[in-house]
Formats: structure tokens, sequence, C-alpha cells
């Protein structure tokens, strides 16, 4: 992480809850009409990268497991889980 010259930490986003996504997404809508205040900007670039990188995880996960479910060879059913 980049330090400032007196070596305070930069801010960081916290645990981004339901609720701040709802935040975030009103402050995107109204930066899109030019109407983002200063804090609300703070918060979209604050938040961005952690977002982003959450949803690059998701979609490989999600593409691994739509191959593997495709790859029946991978799949092996326990004795007593057939019906």
């Amino acid at each position: 992480m980049a330090e400032t010259a007196s070596t305070i930490p930069l801010a960081q986003a916290g645990p981004i809850t339901d609720e701040l996504l709802n935040e975030i997404a009103r402050h995107a809508e109204q930066a899109q009409h030019g109407e983002c205040t200063h804090e609300g900007g703070t918060l979209l670039i604050m938040c961005a990268a952690p977002l982003l990188r959450e949803l690059q995880q998701r979609r490989r996960v999600m593409a691994h497991i739509a191959q593997t479910a495709v790859d029946f060879q991978n799949v092996h059913f326990l004795p007593g889980a057939q019906t």
C-alpha cells in the first residue's frame, strides 16, 4: 500500500454491505447525470477496486462451475446417494 509523506496509510473501504452497495449504486447513477458530490465520488473510487476484484473472482468461479458441470466424468456418486 502506498503511504503519504507523513507515513499515514491511505484510507481503504471497509466491508461492502448490501446497504453500502445501494449507496454506491445511487452515487454512480448520480455521477452519470453529472450530479455526483465530492463525497460520492470518493466513495466510488474507494470501493471500485474491491468490487471489481470480487466480480472477477465470482466470474472465474462461475466459469469453473459451468465447465465442471458439463464434464460429468468428474462427478462421483457416493454409495446410497443415488435413488
